[in-house]
C-alpha cells in the first residue's frame, strides 16, 4: 500500500496586496517564476477570483511578478496542483507584501489533501508576524516576522514601489503513522517541529492502492 497524497500551491492575497514570485528550480511546480505570459495572465495557472494581475513596474526578480489583490470575502489567487506520492516536501517562494492594515497581507495555502480541506495555512498576520492555523486560531511562527514595503502610490497597488523580498520556505515531513511535521524559513531564520494543520494532520489520509 502506497499513501497518495495531492498538493494544492494556492497563493492567495486577502487584504491588501502582495507580489510573488517562486524559484525556477521548484521542480513540481511548472513556470514557478511567472515568466511566462500571455495577454495578461501567466500561463500554467489556475486562477481564482481575479486572481492576479501581472507585475512588471515593482518586480521580484526576472521581468514579471504576480500581484495578487483580495478582498475579503472572494479572494483571489493563483493555484498549481499535482498528483505525487509524497512523504516529504520542499516549498518555496520569494514575496513582498505592504504592512497588514487587517488581519492579514497575505495567505499560502498548501493542500495535502484533495477533497477535505486539510491543509498547512500560512498568513502574514497581525504586526506582520508569520502565523499557521491551527484549525481554531491562528499561532505565531516564533518571532518571525516578514519585511514590509512602504506603500507610496495608490493605496494597495503596486505601481513603482521597490519590493523588500522576503524568502520563505517550508520542509514537511509527512509520516503515516503520527507526529507530521514541518519545518518554516524566513528570511534565514528557522521555526522547527511546527505542528499547526488546519482540517487534521496528514497522516491521518487513508491509504490507497
Amino acid at each position: 500500500m502506497k499513501r497518495c497524497r495531492n498538493v494544492v500551491w494556492i497563493f492567495w492575497m486577502i487584504v491588501g496586496a502582495c507580489v510573488l514570485a517562486a524559484p525556477a528550480q521548484a521542480s513540481l511546480i511548472q513556470n514557478g517564476d511567472f515568466e511566462q505570459v500571455s495577454g495578461s495572465t501567466f500561463t500554467g495557472w489556475t486562477y481564482m477570483g481575479t486572481g492576479a494581475s501581472v507585475e512588471n513596474s515593482s518586480v521580484i526578480s526576472g521581468t514579471y511578478s504576480a500581484e495578487i489583490v483580495g478582498p475579503i470575502p472572494t479572494g483571489s489567487g493563483l493555484i498549481q496542483s499535482f498528483t505525487e506520492q509524497l512523504s516529504s516536501f520542499v516549498f518555496e517562494c520569494d514575496f513582498a507584501v505592504f504592512p497588514v492594515t487587517s488581519n492579514r497581507s497575505m495567505n499560502i495555502l498548501l493542500y495535502y489533501h484533495p477533497t477535505d480541506n486539510r491543509m498547512i495555512n500560512l498568513r502574514v498576520g497581525p504586526n506582520n508576524i508569520l502565523q499557521a492555523y491551527n484549525g481554531s486560531a491562528w499561532q505565531n511562527l516564533g518571532s518571525l516576522t516578514a519585511l514590509t514595503t512602504a506603500d507610496t502610490g495608490t493605496p494597495g497597488v503596486w505601481d513603482g514601489e521597490t519590493p523588500k523580498v522576503n524568502h520563505l520556505m517550508v520542509l514537511g515531513y509527512l509520516s503515516p503513522t503520527g507526529g507530521s511535521s514541518y519545518d518554516v524559513i524566513l528570511n534565514g531564520v528557522a521555526v522547527s517541529g511546527v505542528s499547526h494543520f488546519q482540517g487534521g494532520a496528514p497522516w491521518s489520509l487513508p491509504s490507497v492502492g
